[in-house]
């Protein structure tokens, strides 16, 4: 039997972050190919003191020991990390599956360690690492195999003890939707600008707030934006996941990090070197072709497959895109928007569970 953890603890309806849409897709995804749930309950106690923290620990703990009784030799187990719910027992249940002859498959969408690690910050304090190291680097030595988002996301992980036997790449997050026909698409920005989308809070996208005064507009969609902005900048709002893509407007999505337009630095940027940002598959499933990092890990795929360019800095894009003919755009957007229809019909998790040995069923809202 095929099941899959399914954590009730995001009341998020009608969210204006993707960061929920990408867990939610893989669920659909998994229901999809037959797999079944397997149920924790967001712990009713508080999360702020320590003493509130154990007892949710300890709450969670129970409900994985009771879920898990269920498996057996030859049964696939599937996660996604890290963890909605925490439970600081996380590595010893997996280990307990490892022995019992389950076969556990871990998702990443991201990882503490990495990203800290990427950017040369200090991960918090004693209890703080030790936390992570359980939760993250001990924990995934327990699966059987691990879905991580790209070729030098799974060299990093060889580099702190993960077998290379076990990492399987995903190469894009898949972003369900519903295909739209173009008279649908809402008049909302500048067709001829730039696309930025995602958490526009000047902590996450501090570049946001100093984007070149030449060259294209740039229409911003997102949460928590700040409101000072440039003359070329415009703002158009936050929308759900699921209207998002209907309701983007530009030439271009730009996928970028940081606090500066000169080049991505900080956690988030830094991070970029490692990651695949769900922004990319909006981007793509909207059919739009993309601006990249130059030194992002996924910058050698986009240019490869002729989905977009590079730019070590903001303020190449100008120059970029003026040496581009109209020809050449076109043919972008095409391709993207062919790489687009494989993620809104979730084909990259599929090809990566083929990979991990899962064989899936024929899904019926593919045939015809």
């Amino acid at each position: 039997m095929n099941y899959y953890l399914y954590e009730c603890s995001r009341n998020n309806g009608g969210s204006m972050t993707a960061g929920v849409k990408a867990r939610e897709d893989v669920e659909t995804i998994l229901d999809r190919a037959g797999f079944s749930r397997l149920t924790v309950l967001e712990a009713t106690a508080g999360h702020e003191k320590l003493g509130e923290k154990l007892r949710s620990h300890v709450q969670t703990s129970r409900q994985w020991a009771a879920l898990l009784k269920k498996l057996k030799g030859g049964d696939t187990f599937f996660l996604q990390l890290p963890l909605s719910e925490h439970t600081a027992l996380l590595f010893r249940f997996l280990a307990l599956l490892e022995r019992r002859g389950v076969r556990v498959i871990a998702l990443i969408h991201d990882l503490e360690c990495l990203r800290q690690n990427r950017a040369g910050a200090e991960a918090g304090g004693i209890l703080s690492r030790g936390k992570m190291f359980l939760e993250e680097q001990v924990s995934l030595r327990h699966c059987h195999r691990i879905i991580v988002h790209n070729p030098v996301m799974a060299a990093a992980l060889e580099k702190q003890g993960i077998g290379k036997e076990k990492l399987v790449s995903l190469g894009l997050f898949d972003y369900l939707m519903e295909d739209a026909a173009p008279e649908e698409l809402s008049p909302l920005g500048d067709p001829e600008g730039i696309v930025i989308a995602g958490n526009l809070s000047p902590e996450k996208a501090g570049y946001v707030y100093h984007l070149p005064e030449e060259g294209p507009s740039y229409n911003l969609y997102g949460v928590n934006f700040a409101g000072a902005r440039g003359k070329r900048a415009y703002y158009y709002g936050a929308f759900t996941p699921e209207a998002l893509p209907h309701v983007l407007r530009g030439r271009f999505g730009l996928v970028w990090d940081g606090p500066s337009a000169e080049s991505c630095e900080g956690i988030y940027g830094e991070y970029l070197r490692l990651n695949d940002p769900h922004k990319t598959s909006l981007y793509l499933a909207a059919g739009l072709p993309l601006i990249l990092w130059r030194e992002a890990a996924l910058a050698p795929w986009v240019e490869e497959q002729g989905l977009g360019i590079t730019v070590a800095s903001l303020h190449e894009i100008r120059e970029k895109l003026a040496a581009l003919s109209g020809e050449e755009i076109a043919a972008m957007a095409q391709r993207a928007a062919a790489a687009g229809k494989e993620l809104r019909r979730g084909g990259r998790l599929k090809a990566a569970l083929a990979a991990c040995g899962v064989l899936l069923p024929a899904d019926p809202s593919e045939r015809g």
